[in-house]
């Protein structure tokens, strides 16, 4: 699936707005990324922000133990 540039530059911006506003999503992400670790976003997560639709959770995996 290919998209047009400005379409993922959009949903960049619209993701981060998203990962910003949650306070929880936050401090998941703060304490995954200690010590260097990373936070992937996976699953329909990922889906439904390429398909602009509605989230009804957010899937995500870290390399943190």
């Amino acid at each position: 699936m290919n998209f047009p540039e400005n379409r993922i530059e959009e949903l960049k911006k619209s993701l981060l707005r998203l990962l910003e506003s949650s306070k929880m999503i936050s401090a998941l992400l703060e304490i995954a990324l200690e010590d260097g670790h990373q936070l992937y976003l996976v699953g329909g997560f990922i889906r439904d922000i390429l398909l602009n639709r509605r989230c009804k959770d957010i899937d995500f995996v870290t390399s943190r133990i």
